[in-house]
């Protein structure tokens, strides 16, 4: 209960300051993006209303009947919650991945990436539909023992934590870049750039990156957003953008197959055209 109450004021800090940067933008008459950020908190205020009404009914009761045949019952120990606490930002990082290398995952996870603006208010914008697959990642340190209760605050906290590492403010941290996300790993993580693009999955750590190959340090200022920016500033619109794209594609695939293809494989991918519309290119060509 003590680790909730700290997540309920990590939660409310975050919000308070959130503002703050905004009308301090405001006040400096600084080059802002209101309307992006409002879409922001517009956006995150739908994920806590349907994070609390699906983590509760989906997650947590799911996770709470897979408990009973965990292998073990550990303790909530300090020794066992910063166990915990790292294993959970491993998961962290092999989640956040496969949202981005599948594209039925980054149909939910594409929200973040979206905007072509960096602050803190892009932290709060999130897909609402996570808590839909988001336990089944959660079910290994169930099943090895952890409580339920403790997998899912450890892995809101590593949420929380990452805040703060949306930010042009920050600049580089020195011997803490090669051990912690930063500032500046994560807009390399935002960049739509080339040399940028799929890198920075850590959330509180970074090492992962590195021991798996996809790090990158920031040179230049990484271009924010989507390869294809998008601009748009309705909440609604924004959460729904790549699900609706993916579905779209889905409905026009030729085949079955196609269409899970479209699910499994990567952001970007296609079928190869037909052969009678190979010829008509070839010549149309």
């Amino acid at each position: 209960m003590m680790s909730q109450q700290y997540l309920y004021f990590l939660l409310a800090a975050i919000l308070v300051i959130t503002f703050a940067e905004i009308a301090l933008a405001l006040f400096q008459r600084k080059d802002w993006n209101y309307r992006d950020s409002f879409a922001n908190l517009g956006i995150y205020a739908g994920s806590i209303l349907v994070d609390r009404l699906l983590s509760t009914v989906i997650s947590l009761g799911i996770l709470l009947n897979i408990s009973k045949f965990a292998l073990l019952s550990i303790p909530q120990t300090a020794l066992s919650t910063l166990a915990l606490f790292i294993a959970m930002d491993f998961i962290y990082y092999w989640k956040h991945r496969w949202e981005h290398e599948i594209r039925g995952f980054w149909a939910h996870h594409s929200v973040h990436h979206n905007s072509n603006q960096f602050n803190l208010s892009t932290a709060l914008r999130v897909g609402w539909i996570g808590p839909i697959y988001g336990w089944i990642y959660f079910i290994v340190p169930v099943l090895i023992g952890f409580d339920p209760f403790a997998v899912l605050i450890s892995y809101r906290f590593i949420l929380l934590l990452q805040f703060w590492v949306h930010s042009e403010a920050i600049g580089n941290l020195g011997i803490l870049e090669k051990i912690i996300n930063t500032p500046s790993n994560h807009r390399v993580h935002h960049g739509a750039d080339a040399k940028y693009l799929d890198k920075n999955y850590g959330g509180v750590f970074i090492f992962w990156d590195k021991l798996f190959g996809t790090y990158q340090a920031e040179e230049e200022k990484p271009r924010y957003g989507l390869v294809k920016p998008v601009e748009l500033y309705n909440p609604i619109s924004i959460v729904l953008n790549e699900p609706l794209a993916l579905l779209r594609d889905i409905w026009a695939s030729r085949s079955w197959s196609d269409a899970l293809r479209y699910i499994y494989k990567a952001p970007g991918w296609s079928p190869a055209p037909a052969e009678n519309e190979t010829q008509e290119r070839v010549k149309a060509g």
